[in-house]
């Protein structure tokens, strides 16, 4: 462990990493699959009151802000008025290959399928179906996953266009190829990836079928060198 490690081990104890944490969660008695990452988990806030009613499973994202709650107080109001304390519990099950963006509020009795995009902001209650992307206060689905994968796509260049025209307007220089390593299949074939893109290849553990897509793109741009040059052409 080097020094960074260590000082966050000590300032921010079991949200340190989003290891840490997830070893933390597992030993309260929630469940949490493999390959599933918290962004910023200093930032991520999960319900230790009944962490059994907790279930995470395999290649789940969560962001910076991510709230999941299983209980809440606000019996206290009604207690208040007719005297009983009245309980309030509700188990959390999030399926595998799950987004949720951030500062999203999961709250108890949820049900969130697999394959699935929480957008960020979202209030989650309820049933969220498999393959779909959901948004808003209440979260609904407002299309399927195969939509917004065709969007994703059509979206690519404009979005690659964009990054590198921001980044030359405000340094003046070309942008390194680096830049974008999430975009490089517009300009890479198979056979070309460096560390950096082999490591977005790997992710999720699903590599040889990205491979595979990469053997089979039809890329826009024979290199990087031509996908630069087109992009920058109008800005120089």
């Amino acid at each position: 462990m080097n020094v960074k490690s260590k000082l966050l081990k000590i300032v921010l104890g079991k949200k340190a990493s989003s290891e840490d944490y997830i070893d933390h969660l597992r030993k309260k008695g929630a469940y949490v699959g493999t390959g599933t990452h918290f962004y910023s988990p200093a930032q991520i806030s999960i319900d230790e009151q009944y962490p059994w009613l907790i279930e995470i499973g395999n290649n789940v994202q969560l962001t910076a802000g991510v709230r999941i709650l299983t209980h809440d107080y606000s019996w206290a109001v009604l207690k208040k008025i007719y005297g009983p304390v009245l309980g309030s519990a509700g188990k959390v099950k999030i399926e595998d290959n799950v987004f949720v963006g951030s500062n999203t509020v999961i709250l108890g009795e949820t049900h969130i399928g697999k394959n699935t995009i929480i957008g960020a902001g979202s209030v989650v209650k309820g049933k969220i179906p498999d393959n779909c992307v959901a948004v808003g206060n209440p979260c609904r689905p407002v299309e399927s996953i195969h939509e917004y994968y065709k969007k994703r796509l059509d979206r690519q260049f404009k979005e690659a266009k964009e990054l590198a025209v921001s980044y030359y307007q405000h340094t003046g220089s070309i942008p390194p190829e680096e830049l974008f390593f999430e975009f490089f299949f517009l300009f890479k074939g198979s056979d070309e990836l460096n560390s950096i893109f082999t490591k977005q290849m790997q992710l999720v553990g699903n590599y040889q079928q990205s491979k595979k897509f990469l053997m089979n793109n039809k890329r826009m741009f024979k290199d990087y060198n031509e996908f630069i040059s087109t992009v920058l052409s109008n800005s120089k």
